[in-house]
């Protein structure tokens, strides 16, 4: 069997993160460079709720549909850090543009 870059080894939660946090980089600052501040504006706004949609499709930590938290403290996490890196890397372009952070309801 051949061994590729991204096998199951390197296929962990942390890496893949680092590598969706890497990529929206690279797509927010080909933005940056070639759209508009609008583009910018909507291009972070999908993605921070494509990856709320994401963190709210299952309960972490239930029993049988009972209890658990909505988003896990991971999922939380990263969604901060994307958060951070779409203002990090564009916070002109966004400065007043009315991006909106997105909040958790309570776990």
């Amino acid at each position: 069997m051949v061994s590729t870059r991204w096998d199951e080894g390197h296929r962990t939660p942390d890496r893949l993160q680092e590598k969706a946090l890497e990529t929206a980089r690279h797509a927010l600052e080909a933005l940056g460079t070639h759209g508009s501040a609008e583009d910018l504006m909507h291009y972070g706004e999908f993605v921070l709720s494509l990856a709320t949609r994401v963190a709210r499709a299952a309960r972490e930590g239930d029993v049988m549909g009972i209890g658990g938290e909505l988003v896990s403290e991971k999922e939380r996490k990263f969604i901060e850090r994307l958060d951070q890196l779409i203002q990090d890397v564009a916070p002109a372009e966004l400065a007043g543009a009315g991006t909106r952070r997105l909040q958790f309801p309570p776990s």
